[in-house]
């Protein structure tokens, strides 16, 4: 009845087992099974990990951690994930008009995703999500968000686009008589980098430095709208007779005769016009046949030109005003500079970066591209010794500033193998050169390929098996011994059969233990009874079982008897005897047997 209560309960168990996939049950469909390759924190290699990220918000990151970490690959299964902006390859928060930004999600590489598990940036502008990522142009000024999500974390990242903000130098020219301003701030894009600043007298419509009394005249500031500045820093055109500072303007009155200067200052900078108010009547009609050509000016790639007006020598007015000219944008000015520019590393190629027009950012010579440095390993350095038990790891480093590593295997101190059996002196073979000494001395129980370092042996007694054999290992410049350990394995249980039969006769009750064996290539069979010394009869029972076998599969049985008194000195706390089974090979011994009966 117990039996049969055991073996049902059996059942449930083995059940259970096939139900819940227990480690180390029976293999299910599709498991993989045969001899597995690992370390000796218990890790097998049976194809690639598959990572089970789990995302947590933390600050202003999203932390990736692997819910199968042990085996993670990646940063001990550790990644944090960020939002990062990139404003013409410098770091910002602001971008300006015409500049060109990136929204980049850092670290996201190294968490293997499929493209379609990838996540993508969204952009809103308050609570409104956006179709598509908004350019840096005057009518997307304002405050944006960029948001990524990975599981249910979601982090973001504030930025502004505004309007280019100038930052004017005046110097004067003073051949020209122009106060020349000049953009420095380097952030954004300016449509006028340099503006030439001069004052213009226009007396009725037409120019001339001569103002007749009864006449209109004005003093304009020329290009002062370019400059794009607020009401308050505009200048105002003040007026001088010699050195004294006129309250406003003279209008062209006989009390005003006399010469003026007109006169503005930008930055401490200051230019002046000179003209004069006569008493006279107008001149008489000019026919304008000595014409000359003032105020012209070239266009360029930043900026319109000027015709220039058609000037009468003789009257001193202005025949006729000439007509504004688009730019140019062929006439580059301001020089070149670099864009694009991108440093070549271990891995990836960079770029020389192209030229453009440092005013317009007009494309010019096209870079080149830059080889990829390749590797430059140290001499590397031990970061885990290897010992009998686990093998250990030789790290390099690469010099070139990128910090990437690779590894190779240090070779186990030593490997122990079952005679009969195969093992690997190195689990990871390429990259390795393998050579074993008198190869041939072992031949005929042992095989060993130099190129994927597999050891094989077979049962073969006829020679004097080597316990220890040295195989040398060339790694990376390195050498190791590795010793390869044979063990004859001890006999199987089943090998021998053991009966037991209570008796008596005239001496008393007593004991009989009765052994058959068969051990195929067996020399000699030595049994050994533990706790014999108790007895005092040590030596004459062992002896008894110190049997040399000539005919494996004939043996006869060898029996010993043990008094009832003996019996109680030679049991152990199970109440049983135990025996200690050595089996010889000819000069070749094996392990130890334990049998409990």
């Amino acid at each position: 009845m117990r039996k049969k209560i055991s073996g049902i309960f059996g059942m449930l168990v083995l059940a259970l087992l096939l139900a819940v996939g227990v480690p180390g049950g029976m293999a299910r469909a599709g498991d993989v099974t045969g001899d597995v390759t690992g370390d000796d924190s218990g890790n097998t290699d049976t194809g690639k990990h598959v990572h089970d990220w789990n995302y947590e918000k933390i600050n202003e990151t999203i932390k990736a951690t692997c819910n199968d970490n042990r085996n993670c690959t990646v940063n001990g299964g550790s990644v944090e994930i960020s939002l990062k902006l990139t404003v013409d390859e410098t770091g910002t928060e602001t971008i300006y008009v015409g500049q060109i930004y990136e929204i980049n999600v850092e670290n996201i590489d190294k968490l293997e995703l499929a493209e379609e598990e990838r996540p993508t940036v969204q952009y809103y502008k308050g609570n409104e999500l956006l179709k598509e990522k908004p350019e840096a142009t005057e009518i997307n000024e304002g405050t944006y968000t960029a948001k990524i999500t990975l599981g249910s974390a979601t982090i973001e990242k504030s930025f502004n686009i505004k309007k280019h903000n100038h930052k004017w130098n005046y110097t004067l020219d003073n051949t020209e008589k122009i106060i020349v301003a000049t953009c420095d701030e380097e952030k954004g894009e300016c449509e006028n980098k340099t503006v030439n600043i001069s004052l213009k007298l226009t007396v009725d419509e037409t120019g001339t430095e001569t103002i007749y009394v009864g006449q209109i005249y004005e003093i304009n500031v020329e290009n002062i709208d370019k400059l794009e500045l607020a009401e308050e820093e505009r200048p105002t055109v003040q007026y001088y007779k010699g050195n004294e500072l006129l309250k406003e303007k003279p209008e062209a009155t006989e009390i005003n005769e006399g010469t003026y200067t007109a006169k503005i200052t930008l930055g401490g900078v200051t230019i002046e016009k000179k003209f004069e108010i006569v008493i006279k009547k107008y001149p008489m009609q000019c026919e304008h046949t000595n014409i000359t050509i003032k105020n012209q000016k070239e266009s360029t790639c930043i900026s319109e030109g000027y015709e220039g007006d058609k000037w009468c020598k003789d009257c001193e007015k202005v025949v006729s005003t000439g007509k504004t000219i688009e730019k140019n944008p062929q006439n580059h000015v301001g020089g070149t500079r670099i864009v694009n520019a991108k440093s070549a590393t271990c891995t990836v190629k960079g770029y020389t970066g192209d030229i453009v027009c440092a005013s317009c950012g007009a494309q010019g010579e096209r870079g080149s591209e830059i080889p990829a440095k390749g590797y430059k390993w140290n001499k590397g350095k031990a970061a885990k010794k290897s010992t009998d038990k686990s093998e250990g790891v030789f790290t390099y480093t690469c010099t070139n500033g990128c910090r990437h590593t690779k590894t190779e295997v240090i070779p186990r101190k030593s490997i122990t193998i079952d005679l009969g059996k195969k093992a690997k002196v190195i689990s990871k073979a390429s990259g390795c050169k393998m050579s074993l000494a008198n190869a041939s001395k072992y031949k005929k129980y042992l095989t060993f390929n130099a190129k994927t370092g597999e050891i094989k042996t077979k049962k073969y007694y006829k020679v004097k098996i080597n316990k220890s054999i040295p195989v040398k290992v060339k790694i990376g410049g390195k050498n190791y011994t590795v010793k390869v350990k044979i063990k004859i394995p001890a006999p199987k249980t089943k090998e021998f059969k053991i009966s037991k039969k209570n008796g008596k006769d005239s001496f008393g009750k007593f004991c009989r233990y009765t052994f058959k064996y068969n051990i195929k290539g067996a020399s000699k069979i030595q049994v050994r009874v533990v706790n014999a010394k108790k007895t005092g009869k040590e030596k004459s029972i062992n002896k008894t079982f110190d049997k040399y076998v000539k005919k494996p599969k004939s043996n006869k049985n060898s029996y010993v008897e043990f008094s009832d008194k003996a019996m109680k000195k030679l049991k152990n706390k199970n109440n049983k005897v135990t025996f200690k089974i050595v089996v010889y090979y000819g000069k070749n011994q094996s392990e130890t047997l334990t049998i409990t009966k």
